[in-house]
């Protein structure tokens, strides 16, 4: 509570500083909003790979908002990708929408990027975590951010999606191969930026309700509003469910002999308020405080005779960005604070009433980067950028060295976008990281180069290439955590080369196709789940990704993507497979029909095969290919009031992500969406 209460006076006090000056001055700011919206419009010209129909970006379905609104506070490189010519940016992004999110009843940001061409979300074995793997790469190797500041936690180097609520977001960007350097280290898989709501110019309050089966309950309410200069937004969430339904096809096992999952109940509560303003005494000022708290159960291991009875009794996250544009000089500040306190609570048996042991952590980070823009010709833009973040630990005998482990990370960057002519932009970028593991008195430091070009062939055809280098440290968990750390990892580093193109088949169809390869040495991985973190041998990722579809008509939408995926692991014996965890095969279906009176049809699914796992007895096991399908009506009965009908995982299909751990069969939801 005390690190709660100092958090919450300190964005009372800087939201204070933002509004106090700006109350009331609209008609006084109105050139300085004019420009910088301005701004705002030429950003969002080139941010995706095409337009709002774009089926990288998951068109929208109506109106096509773009992901951060128009007032977003965009990170440098995306103002430096702005320039009003034909050649489209080096820096590539796949774009959620809003009406991505609406569409597939995407409650939190781990449903949403399940329908991403690239990303895996798996659901964690024992942690019940929602996790992103990228093109081979796991959960850990991917940089999420919320507006433009990391909320992994420091010591897992991960985050549970599910934890962040989408009724606060306006959109989500993911980058691939060649995200740009300024987001810093770590990212060898890529960049998973959450952009939060900051359109809010009239006042308005908002919500929703949603009924399932599995006693699912979900109540969420929005408020917000502005002047023009000032926007402010409150949003919070209730969201719980009983022990989820299994497939008609389980058939009962050890540890799961009914038909509701044991142990998989969840209760969750999100708070989220952001306050941003475009002219203030120092500049363009933006703040947000998030706060989660959640609880749940972990499923126990089916078909193992001495599995972990466990519960996440607490988990309380809070996390505090600050940002400003100065005034007068090309300079931008970002300030963070991430926080996760957390209760595992081990139980003796199946009947979780008997306490073992409780687990107590204290996870958090501080961090801050500045960022500069210098437009040094009329077509080249350079972005310099500079931050350190502290990571810390505390627990109670968790660690295999104290009960605190401490790392502290410093970054400079550099980064050249220049449009050599109209058609072709190249851009230029060299991370330095410098990596302070205090504990041991031991740092690693690293220079990662990389190069990236576009090229607009024609009015219809778009090329693109990239080479990246990318060095990922090693995590806190991973070096010190009690039976599975390593103190003498390394560094794991990434060489990732993509070649591709965008054809516009028509204004509102695009197709779009990569080829890309990663060669990874000293991948960080277990080799098996009794083994410590190592640095593996060479390993080398290679695929194919291809996405196409559209608005085919005014009523009808489609979108069809397929991702092939070949990771290679080294075996002692001189053979090669497939690493365990990486689907060879992903293909994405989504369909969206308009009816009459605007009530949207929308039906979206997945197909996965070529997964393969360890079964309990550390055996190398290939996991049934599945098909999971889902669908949502939503009616509009007025203006501002719909409701909706959601099915998921309509065919019932009994499948799993991780040996011993089965999913959800199917489930029924209905809901309301009200605005006042």
């Amino acid at each position: 509570m005390h690190a709660l209460g100092r958090v919450t006076c300190t964005f009372i006090l800087f939201a204070a500083l933002i509004v106090a000056p700006v109350l009331g001055a609209e008609d006084s700011g109105d050139a300085q909003v004019d420009q910088v919206t301005a701004a705002a419009e030429t950003t969002e010209d080139t941010l995706g790979s095409g337009p709002d129909t774009d089926p990288e970006s998951g068109p929208a379905s109506g109106q096509g908002e773009p992901a951060g609104g128009d007032d977003v506070f965009p990170l440098p490189e995306f103002v430096a990708t702005g320039k009003r010519i034909n050649a489209p940016s080096s820096i590539i992004i796949k774009e959620v929408t809003r009406e991505d999110l609406d569409a597939w009843n995407a409650q939190d940001v781990g449903e949403a990027l399940t329908w991403v061409p690239g990303i895996n979300v798996q659901i964690g074995g024992n942690s019940a975590d929602a996790r992103a793997w990228i093109r081979g790469f796991r959960d850990r190797d991917a940089l999420v951010m919320f507006d433009g500041i990391p909320i992994a936690s420091g010591f897992e180097g991960t985050i549970d999606l599910n934890e962040i609520a989408t009724n606060a977001v306006a959109g989500i960007n993911v980058m691939l191969a060649a995200p740009s350097v300024i987001y810093g280290p770590n990212g060898v898989a890529g960049v998973i930026d959450v952009i939060p709501r900051t359109d809010f110019s009239e006042t308005f309050v908002g919500g929703a309700v949603q009924l399932g089966t599995d006693g699912r309950r979900l109540v969420r309410a929005e408020a917000g509003g502005g002047n023009g200069n000032v926007s402010y937004s409150i949003a919070a969430q209730h969201r719980q469910a009983d022990d989820f339904s299994l497939s008609d096809d389980f058939v009962p096992d050890v540890n799961q002999p009914g038909d509701t999952r044991v142990n998989s109940d969840f209760e969750r509560n999100n708070l989220f308020l952001q306050i941003n303003a475009l002219e203030t005494v120092i500049g363009h000022a933006s703040a947000f405080f998030s706060f989660s708290d959640a609880e749940k159960g972990l499923p126990v291991e089916v078909g193992v005779d001495d599995p972990d009875f466990e519960r996440l009794t607490t988990s309380i996250r809070k996390t505090l960005g600050l940002s400003n544009h100065f005034k007068g000089f090309p300079l931008s500040l970002k300030l963070w604070y991430n926080g996760l306190d957390t209760d595992l609570t081990v139980f003796t048996d199946d009947t979780f009433s008997e306490i073992d042991e409780i687990e107590v952590a204290e996870d958090y980070s501080t961090g801050a980067r500045l960022y500069s823009i210098i437009e040094t010709h009329p077509n080249n833009t350079l972005v310099l950028a500079g931050g350190l973040q502290t990571d810390v630990y505390k627990t109670n005998d968790q660690l295999e060295i104290g009960n605190r482990a401490e790392l502290r990370t410093w970054m400079l960057a550099v980064e050249d976008e220049f449009w050599v002519t109209e058609e072709f932009s190249l851009a230029a970028g060299l991370l330095y990281t410098y990596f302070d593991q205090t504990l041991l008195n031991k740092t690693l430091d690293e220079f990662n180069p990389q190069i990236a070009l576009a090229w607009q062939a024609s009015a219809a055809w778009a090329f693109h290439a990239s080479a990246a280098q990318r060095t990922r440290f090693p995590k806190l968990r991973e070096l010190y955590r009690r039976r599975w750390g390593n103190p003498d990892l390394s560094v794991q580093t990434a060489n990732n080369y993509e070649i591709g193109a965008t054809w516009q088949n028509t204004p509102d169809i695009t197709t779009y196709f990569a080829l890309f390869r990663s060669d990874v040495d000293g991948l960080i991985e277990r080799p098996n789940r009794d083994s410590i973190y190592m640095n593996l041998p060479e390993t080398t990722t290679k695929g194919v990704e291809i996405a196409t579809g559209g608005w085919v008509t005014e009523k009808v939408f489609t979108r069809f993507a397929y991702t092939y995926l070949d990771v290679e692991e080294n075996l002692p014996d001189g053979g090669t497979r497939q690493l365990r965890s990486r689907p060879k095969n992903t293909a994405l279906f989504e369909f969206r029909y308009l009816f009459p009176r605007d009530i949207l049809f929308s039906f979206n699914s997945i197909y996965v095969s070529g997964l393969y796992d360890l079964d309990p007895e550390g055996v190398y096991t290939k996991v049934p290919s599945y098909f999971v399908g889902h669908a949502k009506l939503l009616w509009p009965f007025t203006p501002k009031l719909a409701g909706y009908l959601s099915v998921a995982n309509l065919a019932d299909e009994n499948y799993v992500h991780r040996i011993g751990y089965p999913r959800e069969g199917r489930s029924v939801a209905i809901g309301l969406i009200f605005e006042l």
